[in-house]
């Protein structure tokens, strides 16, 4: 969340190097993304709790703006299709950039208060009125194609080589398999991985199991 917040600072643009013309799109993108985790992420809300505390920040934040959002100056919101059964998640890219920065700082501020004066009451009520999902929220994520099936990401790593005094890099990619997932985690932290490890990786926690 403290990344769709600091995307705005002009700085982030230095830093990455982004040309004015892109800015905006990038901003744009980040919020996309991160308002579809939190669609997909309400899989991982059963049984009145969240199996996962990434999905349910994620959903915090998609749920805290639809609720808190101006009506008359929208960011997000849904375009429901009933023939098809489908939706669209649809973000204003002007309001976006008018009101995002405002309203996403009032989440991250209230959660750094709570924590600073260990105001667990209100903490607690705060993350119970926007972190559990209700009716309106679970009937969008049952729109998904396949929505009860676990989910997860493959990332690729970026390797930075030097060779004849110049840097430069390399992406490694990964198969597709239980094996290609776990490989590439080993080799992003650099942590030892043996056959004992992906059996018992396998049997516990295996999210390509159906």
């Amino acid at each position: 969340m403290y990344g769709i917040n600091l995307v705005f600072d002009k700085n982030a643009k230095k830093i990455f190097d982004f040309k004015e013309e892109e800015y905006e799109s990038v901003i744009y993108n980040m919020w996309l993304i991160q308002c579809i985790a939190g669609i997909i992420g309400i899989g991982s809300y059963k049984n009145g709790k969240w199996e996962d505390p990434y999905s349910q920040e994620r959903f915090l934040f998609l749920n805290f703006v639809i609720k808190n959002q101006d009506p008359n100056n929208a960011i997000i919101f849904f375009d429901f299709d009933n023939y098809t059964n489908n939706y669209k998640i649809l973000i204003n890219k002007q309001n976006l950039i008018k009101y995002g920065r405002n309203i996403v700082a009032r989440i991250l501020m209230r959660i750094h208060i709570y924590r600073c004066i260990g105001d667990v009451k209100n903490a607690v009520n705060f993350v119970n009125k926007y972190g559990v999902i209700d009716d309106y929220m679970y009937k969008i994520y049952q729109r998904i194609p396949n929505s009860g099936v676990i989910k997860t990401f493959m990332n690729i790593d970026l390797i930075r080589e030097e060779k004849y005094g110049k840097q430069r890099f390399k992406i490694n990619e990964y198969p597709l398999t239980p094996l290609g997932f776990i490989k590439s985690v080993v080799d992003r932290f650099k942590c030892d991985f043996n056959e004992i490890t992906f059996l018992q990786w396998i049997k516990y926690f295996n999210p390509f199991k159906k």
